[in-house]
């Protein structure tokens, strides 16, 4: 090979390498899930509702929750316990919440995949960890309505500032 050669094929191979670093999807861990899960308040953005047959949802947020609950902070702390506070609109004794509520409990799964949130006596959500980030959660519950349709609520949260 000539010096020249020697030099192209390096600078290519630089180049390969430099390429597979950038390119490389950066995955989470589940303890860094588990840290960005914990570490902040929720804020839910939109909730949509579709048949598990049909691929399109509609949002649902406007029909299934108030704008006081709309505010309203999902907090899951280090210790397991979860708490949905009310932040500045506060619904009143009357307001029946969707979704969890109060004070309770949480556990994920080992792999990861499933969030349970759970009050004894009172409820028990399960969700599917979509995709979890520093900035926004997607969570989805498999249903059964009251016309025995398996159903999905899809959960969007950002991360309250």
């Amino acid at each position: 090979m000539k010096p020249d050669t020697n030099w192209q094929l390096l600078t290519l191979m630089v180049i390969g390498l430099l390429a597979g670093i950038v390119c490389t999807k950066k995955t989470l861990s589940d303890n860094q899930k588990k840290v960005f899960l914990s570490n902040k308040s929720w804020l839910l953005t939109n909730v949509f509702y579709q048949l598990k047959s049909d691929p399109s949802g509609v949002d649902f947020t406007d029909i299934l929750y108030k704008n006081c609950s709309l505010d309203d902070n999902y907090n899951f702390y280090e210790d397991g316990k979860f708490e949905r506070r009310d932040s500045m609109l506060v619904c009143g004794q009357s307001y029946v919440p969707f979704g969890p509520y109060g004070r309770s409990s949480w556990n994920i799964n080992e792999t990861f995949t499933i969030l349970q949130v759970t009050m004894p006596l009172t409820y028990n959500f399960e969700f599917e960890i979509v995709s979890i980030s520093n900035e926004r959660m997607v969570l989805k519950q498999y249903l059964r309505d009251y016309l025995q349709q398996d159903i999905v609520h899809t959960f969007y949260f950002k991360a309250a500032r």
